[in-house]
This record gives C-alpha cells, structure tokens and sequence, in this order.
C-alpha cells in the first residue's frame, strides 16, 4: 500500500492543534467530536487525539452517526512530514489504540429525557463497561414520568452514583427525591444553590406546577474545577453563575461534551430575572469559561436541542 500522511487533530491542555502521522497502512482519518464513534479510537488515555481511525481492510468506514444531524465533518488530508521521532511517537500511539481491547476503548454515553410542563432536558450519562451513571438534572414530576427513567436505567442494567444538579431551579430538581428514594444515593450540587432549593415550593406555586412536598438540600458540596468520575471517565465541574445563584455547567472533555444546565442554550442564554440572576456575571460565565472550550464541543442545555460552542461564538445575539 502507497504511504499516506494524514491531518490528525490533537488536544493539548485544552487548544486544539494539527500535527501530521505517516502510517505504511491505508488509514482514514475523520476529525469529528469522539462522541458514539466506531470503530476504533486513537488515542482517549495517551495524548487525547481527537480523531477516529479504521483500517480499510475491505470495510466501508462508518465514522459517527452525525448525518442524522445534517452536519458536515472535515477531512483533510496534508502534505508535510515530521521529524522521524515525533512520527515515529504518534505511530506507536495508533499502534497502542489499535491493540486496545474494545471495551477499555469505549467513551461515556448519555441519554436525553424531556420532562415537566417545562419540557426540561434530564440527562442520563453512563459507561457502558462499568454501567456506572450519573443523573443531571431530573425533573421528571409525575409518575410516568419517574418510570420512564427509571426504565431506561433498569433495563441498562446502570448503577447510579449520584443526581447532579447544575442549579436549585424547581424544574430541574422536582425530580430528586423520588431519584434519591428510588436508587438511595446522594444529590450533589454547588454550596451556592441552598437559597433556590429552600424556595422549591414558592417556586412550584409560582409556575403552577404541581409539587406537594419540599426538596431536601443536597448532600454533597460540587466545588469549581472538581472531577467526577464515572467508571474510566470524568467530568469536569466549571462554575457558571449568572441564571441562578451555584450554577455550574459538567465538562466531558474526552466526549467533547459539556452540559450547561440553563446559562447557554441554542441561540439563546438563561433568564436572569429571577433571584441571583445576573446578566452581566451570565454573560462573563460563558464567555470566560463556556467559550475557553474547544469550539467543536457539544452544549447540552437544560431546555431544547443540543449546540456546539463554535455555533453560539457565532451565532449567539444575546452575547
């Protein structure tokens, strides 16, 4: 086979550069979000090389689901070399992904729920080896609504480590306690969102949502720059106040993920009209620190469809 030398995109602490590989393999190299990719990544542990790779033995490379999306994935292909040590390096590096067992070479998952009058994004993000999961933000407020979780979790056989609130708004927490109850583990939140939590049942009255009871304070404290882990991945707790007092967005750098509860949506950014709200910290907390994330990365929003950080850089007229 013809040598080829391939654009292989590199995250490096956070910035996203080009380095170049000859490989004596026919290699094609998609440089897409690793995000529910096959069949092979190189590399998640050893450098974070944000490509996916196939050999072409007689095999149609398949890449990422994105056309459901309608979106369009460069390929580029370069005619530079490297020094023979830094090639030499990075072919040892697809050489160690590629004899990688499959199943230390999977990513987090997640599923999306829509839930309350609301229509409030729930998140469920797991791995698939361990079944060890989080759940962000459950607002599921009735009984069909609790089953429906709980069913996808059960019938993935998941183990729930903790409910993650990214703030203390009651469309976001309506759902702890039946969680807390169900599964018997803890919520975890930033300190700051204590205020929003012992007004839940003002706030329910206010919407016209139903919600009899009162959500207990969180369990567990979720400092700025905290690491959860979950099974052999982490996310990355980044403080974004501005909507809500103690709002914190959950960063997946591997995934290229970040969830951002109710400060940046599609096109738009949260309220900050209610108490604790804050135009102008919200517009510093994404600016400062959503917009410091690699632009391709994936925004789940706590309401509507998902986004990229690249997208709302451009897009975004309320910044």
């Amino acid at each position: 086979m013809r040598n080829l030398v391939f654009g292989v995109c590199l995250r490096v602490t956070g910035k996203v550069v080009t380095t170049l590989v000859e490989i004596h393999v026919k290699v094609v190299v998609h440089v897409i979000r690793p995000m529910e990719v096959g069949p092979l990544h190189a590399v998640l542990s050893e450098g974070h090389v944000h490509a996916v790779v196939e050999l072409c033995m007689g095999q149609r490379c398949r890449g990422h689901e994105q056309q459901k999306q309608n979106r369009v994935f460069l390929f580029r292909q370069h005619e530079y070399e490297l020094a023979d040590k830094d090639r030499q390096k990075l072919c040892n590096v697809f050489k160690n992904a590629l004899s990688l067992p499959a199943k230390s070479r999977t990513m987090l998952q997640l599923e999306s729920f829509v839930f309350n009058p609301f229509a409030e994004n729930t998140y469920v993000v797991y791995d698939d080896n361990t079944k060890e999961c989080v759940i962000i933000d459950p607002g599921c407020s009735n009984t069909g609504e609790e089953n429906e979780l709980f069913g996808f979790i059960d019938s993935h056989r998941l183990k729930p480590l903790m409910i993650i609130d990214t703030h203390g708004h009651i469309d976001h927490i309506v759902g702890n306690t039946a969680v807390k109850k169900h599964y018997g583990i803890k919520v975890a939140a930033h300190p700051n969102v204590k205020s929003d939590f012992l007004r839940s049942r003002q706030q329910a009255m206010m919407f016209g949502m139903p919600f009899m009871g009162d959500c207990d304070l969180p369990d567990v404290d979720l400092e700025d720059g905290e690491i959860i882990k979950i099974g052999e991945s982490t996310m990355e707790v980044i403080s974004t106040p501005g909507h809500a007092m103690g709002s914190i967005s959950l960063y997946a750098e591997i995934e290229g993920w970040v969830f951002t509860g109710d400060a940046l949506f599609c096109r738009s950014i949260g309220r900050t009209d209610f108490p604790g709200g804050s135009y102008e910290t919200l517009r510093k907390s994404i600016k400062e620190r959503l917009f410091r994330l690699p632009d391709d990365t994936e925004v789940y929003s706590g309401h509507g469809e998902s986004t990229t950080i690249f997208d709302e850089q451009r897009y975004n007229m309320f910044l």
